[in-house]
């Protein structure tokens, strides 16, 4: 089965997201794409080609270092405890202190993972990856459900899945 075969039956579910996953793919076949630029392309439904071209992808590093993180939590820590003797002392918290620990809470929330494991910035292409990957495995159950097991056996093979994707074949 040549990778037409595949194209035209994945074009036969045009709703499904791993269908359109693997559109993309199979028509620019053994070109590898990162997750953002597959995501970007089918979002914007622009060529990834030029999708590559115009979103910027974010080395892996990351968003904060272990000293800056705990200097925060310190300053937060202050900041709820401060908050704290005002309410026992029956004195209204400003806006001001409200906003500062909100602010700061949501800052370490943005740069750490629960227990304060730092995130990297590449955590947008790992949701997008992981995305990708759970669309194509829906649509992969979808086609043996519909009693296309060789065609979906057949892309399993061929799919190269990761924060890199391609469909390898002949065209």
């Amino acid at each position: 089965m040549d990778s037409e075969h595949i194209l035209t039956l994945c074009r036969s579910y045009p709703k499904h997201e791993g269908s359109k996953v693997l559109q993309l793919l199979i028509e620019h076949v053994n070109e590898w794409f990162q997750s953002l630029v597959i995501d970007h392309s089918l979002g914007q439904k622009i060529d990834p080609l030029t999708a590559g071209l115009i979103i910027h992808i974010p080395f892996s590093q990351e968003l904060a270092d272990y000293q800056t993180i705990r200097e925060v939590r310190k300053e937060l820590m202050r900041l709820i405890n401060y908050k704290a003797e005002l309410i026992s002392a029956g004195v209204e918290v400003p806006f001001d202190l409200e906003e500062e620990i909100s602010q700061l809470s949501e800052y370490l929330k943005e740069c750490t993972h629960p227990g304060f494991k730092l995130r990297k910035f590449n955590d947008e292409a790992m949701r997008a990856y992981k995305r990708q990957n759970i669309a194509v495995r829906r649509f992969l159950e979808r086609l043996r459900r519909d009693g296309y097991h060789a065609e979906a056996e057949i892309i399993r093979q061929n799919l190269k899945l990761g924060l890199s994707s391609c469909y390898k074949g002949e065209r």
